[in-house]
């Protein structure tokens, strides 16, 4: 759940650069096959307080690859 929503708030921030997402996402399986299992909580925690916090940040801070609507 935690990845899902920081990998949606990412996509906005990025400007929707598959890139950046596929960053992400690559780091997040990596970190599994670091961690010993019987630490894999702390990465469940970290990611869901992670994906919490970033959809708690308003909608209108925009990335620096974005700009406003209708202007070239």
């Amino acid at each position: 759940m935690g990845l899902r929503l920081l990998i949606a708030r990412l996509d906005a921030w990025s400007g929707r650069s598959l890139l950046t997402i596929g960053l992400l996402h690559a780091s997040f399986n990596t970190t599994g096959a670091l961690i010993d299992p019987a630490y894999d909580w702390i990465r469940l925690g970290l990611t869901v307080l992670l994906g919490v916090a970033a959809v708690a940040v308003p909608a209108r801070v925009r990335g620096p690859l974005s700009r406003p609507a209708g202007r070239a």
